[in-house]
């Protein structure tokens, strides 16, 4: 699917993630929609963003190769303007998904709601910086906000956050 250009970076991107996902619900027999639905498009998003960041990293050998993958069918600024956007989003969406765990365990025990809430809090702080670190920065360059690049706040916010701090808490 790698050389199916952007239709083919969603739909490996929807495979590696939504199917695992969608098992795991159906594991617990649990089919609300609305919680199910944010976090499909969390997931989604977390996807693009790596998938897309791999494919930009790999620009050079696929365009000299010519494969036909997103980054070297789509103009390079459109597709920098496109991570950049799923970065902002996937930003946005991990609050939310946040609530919805507040939501789903809010019959659970009371350590575990004030945990959600102390995570929130502390993305929340860590979102606002990011934001402000980025007004500050006019260039607005792919580098600087890349999480899978340097070790910085970016970082910390995509991968460190929900991949180690919220599943060590939880």
């Amino acid at each position: 699917l790698k050389e199916r250009g952007l239709s083919g970076l969603i739909a490996a991107s929807t495979a590696q993630r939504f199917l695992p996902v969608l098992l795991s619900f159906a594991v617990f027999s649990y089919w609300e929609l609305l919680p199910l639905i944010i976090i499909l498009i969390y997931i989604l998003l977390r996807g693009l963003t790596s998938d897309l960041n791999h494919q930009i990293q790999d620009y050079v050998n696929d365009s000299k190769t010519s494969t036909k993958t997103a980054a070297v069918t789509i103009n390079q600024k459109t597709l920098h303007k496109l991570f950049i956007l799923m970065l902002h989003l996937e930003r946005v969406f991990l609050p939310i998904v946040l609530i919805v765990f507040i939501y789903l365990l809010h019959m659970n025990t009371m350590v575990n709601l004030i945990y959600l809430d102390l995570l929130f809090i502390l993305y929340f702080i860590l979102y606002l910086i990011s934001i402000f670190l980025e007004s500050k920065n006019k260039s607005n360059k792919i580098g600087f906000i890349n999480p899978y690049l340097d070790r910085n706040l970016y970082q910390f916010l995509h991968l460190v956050f929900p991949n180690i701090i919220i599943t060590c808490l939880l």
